[in-house]
């Protein structure tokens, strides 16, 4: 009962580390669209990236120092309160402690240069991003695709499987919490929010692209048949993690295709004409949908992380 106990909150700790990383992945990469953006819809939007930014950072360090306590449980079969040796073993002496080391020492930097509530320059931006790539390698190098070494392909495909799932999510889940400016709104904030809007779907776009790439080589590498798919435990989390991402990115295709740009046209139109359409709040309804979905698509990807493959 225990170690069932044990593995649910690993798993609940994992989507909470993913949703923490999204959060602020999603948060810097708005900020930076609107970083020239002037409208008093674009400050509030950088004050609702800032917010998110900084419970993302919260939940996700949480997380990781959770993940550590958890794993020196199931692996000393200790109680809960009572890990604490064995986490400092684990940190001192294993590889998965290693990795949790310089992932929490990442994202560290990633806090330390993201918390300010000024406007951040380039080189801190990058500076950020480069501290969220290590923190995602040293959680790939833990994961299945650790096992052909820590600099192997499979690490460096799984990592950028990893970033690319993590800001399509945070993506989705920040843009439907942004409300948009009304019909009546002054022209300036409806450009903003227009130029938000593009470039948010343009990098989501790219996102799932890179998503779909990469996840068809991980199941390629796996070596699973079609059997697999269906008559093993990966292989059931693998097939409904795929089909949640395929609901999910059809929302999407329909917001991109059909909605964002009768929503342009509002955004840019005399108040009147735009007042009379329903597309602000169509837009909401499937990114909340959207959101929805990506959220059990974490849980899948939880399951799938803590399953071996048939073949391991």
């Amino acid at each position: 009962m225990a170690q069932d106990l044990l593995g649910q909150l690993l798993l609940a700790d994992v989507v909470a580390i993913n949703a923490g990383v999204s959060l602020t992945l999603a948060s810097l990469a708005s900020n930076e669209w609107l970083c020239d953006a002037d409208s008093t819809w674009s400050d509030t939007a950088r004050t609702r990236g800032r917010l998110a930014c900084r419970a993302g950072l919260v939940v996700t360090f949480l997380g990781l120092v959770c993940a550590v306590w958890f794993q020196a449980a199931v692996m000393g079969d200790t109680p809960l309160l009572q890990a604490g040796s064995t986490a400092w073993v684990l940190l001192r002496d294993t590889h998965f402690g290693h990795a949790a080391v310089a992932g929490g020492i990442a994202w560290a930097v990633v806090a330390g240069l993201s918390w300010s509530a000024e406007h951040r320059g380039r080189a801190r931006l990058w500076s950020a991003a480069f501290g969220l790539a290590a923190l995602v390698w040293s959680r790939s190098v833990v994961a299945h695709a650790g096992s052909q070494g820590d600099l192997s392909l499979d690490v460096a495909i799984d990592a950028a499987h990893m970033v690319a799932a993590l800001l399509w999510v945070g993506m989705v889940l920040f843009a439907a919490a942004v409300r948009l400016p009304p019909a009546g709104a002054p022209m300036p904030h409806r450009l903003d929010a227009t130029q938000w809007v593009a470039s948010l779907s343009s990098t989501a776009t790219v996102a799932l692209v890179v998503v779909v790439g990469t996840g068809m080589f991980k199941v390629w590498r796996t070596g699973l048949g079609l059997m697999d798919l269906v008559s093993s435990e990966y292989g059931l989390a693998l097939s409904s993690k795929v089909a949640l991402v395929a609901v999910a990115a059809a929302l999407g295709g329909f917001n991109r295709f059909r909605v964002l740009p009768a929503l342009f046209d509002d955004l840019r139109a005399d108040i009147g004409d735009a007042s009379r359409r329903p597309w602000r709040q169509r837009l909401k309804t499937v990114l909340r949908f959207e959101a929805l979905v990506l959220l059990l698509v974490l849980g899948a990807a939880a399951v799938l992380a803590g399953t071996e493959p048939p073949n391991a």
